[in-house]
């Protein structure tokens, strides 16, 4: 091997090797740009774990005030009926009375017809 076929063979090699170089500089910006993306990605699983766990209490929070407000409808029906009941009897108060009286004035004048007949009677056999 000439001289020149070594000086040749060598700035062959000093471009492979250069070449190679910048292939390997290339690959470390890769791996450095994929541990900074996995290390975006760690943070974003982080968030979403917090996020999951933050709308389990709120899912927990929205049932609990569900079955309060099951509860509350509940007592309010039961309170509703209750002051339908006691309007019904305050509105029938009055024809109740209206019935009572006339039971009472018609006995009476019965009564009274039947007292007067009587008396009628009586007082013609005597």
């Amino acid at each position: 091997m000439t001289l020149e076929e070594a000086v040749k063979l060598a700035v062959e090699n000093q471009r492979s090797i250069a070449s190679f170089d910048a292939w390997a500089q290339g690959i470390e910006r890769r791996l450095v740009d994929l541990e900074k993306s996995k290390d975006v990605l760690r943070e974003v699983e982080l968030a979403l774990r917090e996020v999951v766990t933050t709308n389990r209490g709120v899912g927990e929070k929205l049932n609990d005030m569900n079955k309060a407000l099951e509860k509350i409808s509940h007592e309010n029906q039961l309170q509703h009926d209750a002051l339908g009941k006691r309007v019904k009897l305050l509105e029938e108060k009055p024809g109740n009375r209206w019935q009572t009286a006339t039971t009472t004035i018609i006995t009476s004048l019965i009564s009274l017809g039947i007292g007067y007949l009587l008396a009628q009677i009586l007082s013609t056999t005597k």
